[in-house]
């Protein structure tokens, strides 16, 4: 913790080179990178925590008030898919306490592109969205590991499929 005094000013700077001057990029030719939870996704996000001083304020032990949970960025134990590897009659993707109707599965291949972005317009019933194993365009994905982001009850999880 740091005492600033009155007028200072904090500033935060994040630079992300998606340029074919970037040997380290990986989309050739260079692609529209947008925010997302996937390492191929922009994910620059600078916090800064303050506080009005008072006389007595650095005695807070702030990093107990800072800990972020991984609990909720995790592989959810309350998220199912089956079958997995999914052959060709598709993925079935079921949440334990049934899904928010705001719920978004988007589905990413190994170069974090995006494939397909699942809704509740995909459910089957009323715990479990089915995807056909498409494309955004309803053409057939290929074969390969994929992975869904989910955004269920403001909660991120994600987790790997297999598709033969």
């Amino acid at each position: 913790m740091k005492h600033l005094p009155t007028g200072y000013t904090i500033k935060g700077k994040g630079v992300y080179d998606n340029t074919d001057q970037n040997i380290h990029n990986p989309n050739t030719p260079p692609q529209t990178v947008s925010m997302g939870y996937n390492t191929t996704d922009e994910m620059f996000i600078i916090y800064f925590h303050y506080m009005n001083y008072l006389p007595g304020d650095e005695n807070y032990d702030l990093a107990s008030l800072m800990n972020v949970s991984l609990e909720e960025y995790g592989n959810s134990s309350a998220i199912k898919t089956y079958p997995n590897p999914m052959g060709e009659n598709g993925l079935n993707i079921v949440f334990e306490g049934g899904f928010d109707p705001e719920i978004k599965v988007l589905v990413y291949d190994l170069k974090g592109t995006l494939v397909n972005t699942l809704s509740q317009a995909d459910a089957i019933n009323p715990t479990t969205i089915f995807w056909k194993g498409n494309n955004q365009n309803g053409a057939e994905s290929t074969a390969g590991m994929y992975y869904l982001s989910i955004n269920n009850k403001g909660k991120m999880s994600t987790t790997k499929i297999i598709k033969r």
